[in-house]
């Protein structure tokens, strides 16, 4: 959902809302909830379940997409990508849901064949920022996540992010690094989130590792 709806952007109109009455015992339920609601300044005077403030962008609030919708705008990421490599169509779509299913995904195959192509050909189409990062033995858990650096200017300890921070991350050639390395993708795959020195940052949304 989070994919879809960020592929869309503005085009509100292709919106439904999320609560669809269906009939009078729903809609009384509905309204008993709404009056119940604890609303104020806070919440911007808004029920939380109906909440279309000024403000507050289509992406924010919580919408659904009819069947037709959601095919018809799958079908033109896939043949999007689909028309950058060819030949590969169902590995395209088992990438594809792997990203919807908000899971990760390992390609193995030979050099040369396409595998950042492809990484890249999603990123592009659904308008994800992207980083790629080779795993030499060389490279450090740090490169991945960050790390925090003294500051002169504020005499304080500052965090540099790392790669990782994206909505799409390729790993590539990881069977070549460190297991220590390799051990620094775990939590960002399953929480979307990294700790340095104690302190957790959250990843951008959504976010999925495709690693080579």
């Amino acid at each position: 959902e989070a994919w879809i709806r960020k592929k869309l952007g503005n085009e509100g109109h292709r919106y439904v809302r999320a609560w669809q009455i269906t009939n009078n015992a729903t809609e009384e339920r509905f309204n008993q909830f709404c009056k119940k609601a604890d609303i104020t300044e806070e919440n911007g005077g808004m029920c939380p379940c109906c909440r279309n403030r000024k403000g507050v962008s289509d992406m924010e609030q919580r919408t659904v997409f009819t069947a037709k919708e959601a095919s018809a705008l799958a079908h033109e990421i896939l043949h999007s990508v689909q028309s950058v490599v060819v030949g590969k169509d169902m590995i395209i779509l088992k990438v594809f849901l792997a990203m919807l299913a908000k899971g990760h995904v390992l390609l193995e195959d030979m050099p040369g064949v396409g595998k950042t192509t492809l990484a890249l050909a999603f990123a592009k189409t659904l308008d994800l920022d992207y980083h790629r990062i080779q795993f030499p033995p060389d490279v450090l858990p740090s490169d991945v996540t960050g790390f925090s650096i003294y500051s002169k200017e504020t005499g304080k300890m500052e965090f540099q992010k790392g790669a990782a921070f994206c909505n799409l991350l390729l790993a590539d050639e990881i069977n070549r690094t460190s297991p220590k390395t390799q051990s620094a993708l775990l939590q960002l795959m399953e929480e979307s989130a990294v700790t340095v020195d104690g302190t957790t940052y959250e990843l951008p949304e959504p976010y999925c590792v495709l690693a080579t």
